[in-house]
């Protein structure tokens, strides 16, 4: 089993499944559904380590609201921001993150 197939099963066997899609922002798979989670804009300086950021972003925003869809959209927005920076410089703070949010997509 490859590529789509693969994450399908995997869709069919957990609650929630994100597959992070770069540039083109993500999917999210959660009550039996698909949706998709759109990238903020950004200016690329290094996508090293951006799929990491999401993921602890949805972690880190998802403890706080155990809510997926808002979970995903705040990491993707994270995401995007620590593509416009090398390495931890991009890492956003808090307040840089609520100030794109704010600002959508």
């Amino acid at each position: 089993v490859r590529g789509e197939a693969l994450i399908e099963a995997w869709s069919e066997m957990v609650s929630v499944l994100i597959v992070t899609e770069g540039s083109e922002g993500a999917r999210l798979h959660v009550d039996g559904r698909w949706n998709r989670v759109e990238p903020f804009r950004s200016q690329e300086v290094d996508p090293t380590g951006a799929g990491d950021v999401f993921a602890a972003a949805y972690l880190l925003r998802f403890c706080e609201t155990r809510e997926p869809l808002v979970s995903a959209r705040f990491a993707s927005c994270v995401a995007g921001l620590s593509v416009e920076a090398e390495g931890v410089e991009g890492i956003p703070t808090r307040s840089q993150i609520e100030d794109r949010l704010s600002h959508g997509p």
